[in-house]
């Protein structure tokens, strides 16, 4: 191992067979540009024409929200195939991408041409696990600007065989293969699921007729199964609504569970342990007390998608209350499972009906009288649990794949830690 400056106030030991290289030496450096935008014939489906947006969310480049004409192409610096994309200019500066072919780029994006004997994908790898760098090199303006003059003397390490590079690379290839399987396999759960609560929570199981059912003053329509019901949540509630508990900010840090706004919006149930705690007097644990089973909407948000997502506790371990913009609804167990009730009310056909009915002020809000006509079908008991069953199957799937997808992403953190400044070396 050899002690070496990587910048001017960074020391760093490297294997004797790596070197520090500065970003000009790895090969040509091109800043993209804008075709003129008064040319309509510039752009069209010819060429990708990669702004900021384009960058970050896969390794490779294969598709742009933008593309370009082959005219507009002749306007533009192009880059080749295998070029590493840059930004280094704006709020997302430091995202890194790789051309899939040869393509173009705004002039937020500096792409680096890689020499022959230089690893592309290494490259790549090498300026993701540097991004706080790039960051942290760019002015503070209002604007983050790193130059193309600044961005050429970043230095990086590599080792100096190429072969070395594409051991590394194809390694950290193959855990970013993996992760993108599984985000793969999650999203298609994800959609299956969501076409089997449209068909479960409006057709059920097996049924064979069905009947004209209109939900709310919209004059929303579905066909649902003749013995099943259409009820307001109010009619299978055990009184209504309830308004939560304001607490000023010096109330909170001790004291019982809380749920709050930001908690409907995550796929499982809520998690006591995971609530911030409010300190509350006997009387008001009393009047904003929750059982197990009660169900939570939201009555304000900044979004209007916001509105009306609701939420359960299916554990709960200790008295706790919720705060002032959600409300709560206290199902009455003999008509309605609190389950069924937390996917039909995330479904479709309620958001469809809260939406119609939402107000937008300074925030989008729900009132409670209107939010009590919302229309819930009913089916039996029995039916509404097998519904859950089939449904909460997925949710396990869904679940699973997500601690597994953490966890690659952790594997992944690691191993850029660790080889990409050879601390392990990889035998080629």
């Amino acid at each position: 191992m050899q002690l070496q400056k990587l910048s001017k106030k960074e020391f760093r030991k490297i294997p004797d067979e790596w070197e520090i290289i500065k970003i000009n030496d790895l090969g040509e450096i091109v800043t993209g540009n804008t075709p003129s935008t008064s040319f309509r014939e510039y752009y069209g489906n010819d060429y990708l024409w990669a702004s900021p947006i384009d960058l970050g969310d896969t390794k490779y480049i294969e598709s742009t929200q933008t593309m370009l004409s082959n005219e507009g192409f002749q306007q533009s610096r192009n880059i080749p195939q295998k070029s590493v994309l840059v930004v280094c200019i704006g709020s997302t500066i430091g995202k890194v991408g790789i051309a899939k072919k040869e393509m173009s780029t705004n002039q937020q994006i500096n792409s680096i041409i890689c020499k022959e004997d230089i690893d592309n994908e290494f490259i790549y790898y090498q300026l993701v696990n540097n991004q706080k760098k790039i960051k942290d090199l760019s002015n503070q303006l209002a604007i983050r600007i790193l130059n193309k003059n600044d961005f050429g003397l970043l230095e990086i390490i590599k080792p100096k065989r190429i072969k070395e590079q594409q051991k590394i690379s194809s390694i950290l290839s193959k855990v970013d293969e993996l992760i993108q399987n599984t985000e793969q396999t999650i999203e298609q759960t994800q959609r299956l699921k969501k076409g089997l609560m449209q068909r479960l929570l409006t057709k059920g199981i097996g049924h064979t007729k069905f009947k004209k059912a209109i939900f709310g003053f919209r004059f929303i329509q579905e066909k649902i199964p003749e013995s099943w019901k259409v009820l307001s949540i109010k009619e299978i509630s055990i009184d209504g609504f309830r308004n939560g508990i304001f607490k000023k900010r010096e109330d909170f840090g001790k004291g019982v569970p809380l749920v709050n706004v930001s908690d409907l919006f995550i796929e499982n149930d809520i998690d006591v342990n995971s609530l911030e705690r409010v300190n509350v007097n006997d009387n008001e644990l009393k009047q904003f007390g929750i059982n197990e089973g009660d169900i939570f909407f939201c009555r304000s948000s900044l979004v209007l998608d916001g509105i009306g997502r609701s939420n359960i506790i299916s554990n709960l371990i200790e008295p706790s209350v919720f705060e002032c913009h959600v409300m709560m609804l206290r199902p009455n167990k003999e008509k309605i499972n609190a389950k069924f009730l937390k996917y039909y009310t995330n479904s479709k056909i309620a958001r469809r009906f809260l939406l119609s009915i939402a107000m937008t002020l300074t925030m989008t809000t729900i009132r409670q009288p209107d939010l009590e006509k919302l229309p819930i079908v009913v089916p039996p008991l029995s039916e509404q649990e097998k519904i859950i069953c089939i449904l909460l199957e997925l949710d396990s799937k869904i679940n699973h794949d997500q601690y597994e997808l953490e966890n690659l992403s952790k594997l992944k953190r690691g191993l850029m830690q660790k080889l990409l400044t050879g601390k392990i070396r990889v035998k080629v």
